[in-house]
């Protein structure tokens, strides 16, 4: 594989978007937190390009790029792990544009 190819390495067909707060201590984002509705449901793809990742969402009813969160080597995490649920992250997204 070069450093140009993209491979898919995983798509989950419907996850659902939370708009989150803001974390209010260093312990890190709390599931419990955040509100009960979604703000969209999506189709997410974890795509890999060399040595960096990027979370793709994809809203469900249109198909259209909803957000990205891109891990660069050496860079930033995308995902943050909750502190109480092992079924929720919270992740950095970008709009999309330029990747």
């Amino acid at each position: 594989m070069s450093g140009d190819d993209e491979d898919i390495a995983l798509t989950i067909p419907e996850a659902f978007i939370y708009k989150i707060p803001a974390r209010t201590s260093s312990e890190g984002h709390k599931a419990a937190d955040w509100p009960k509705e979604s703000v969209a449901v999506v189709r997410l793809q974890v795509a890999t390009k060399g040595r960096d990742y990027f979370l793709r969402l994809y809203r469900v009813d249109s198909g259209k790029l909803f957000a990205v969160a891109p891990t660069r080597f050496g860079g930033p995490s995308a995902v943050e792990q909750v502190q109480d649920s092992s079924r929720y992250f919270a992740l950095r997204v970008e709009d999309g544009k330029g990747l």
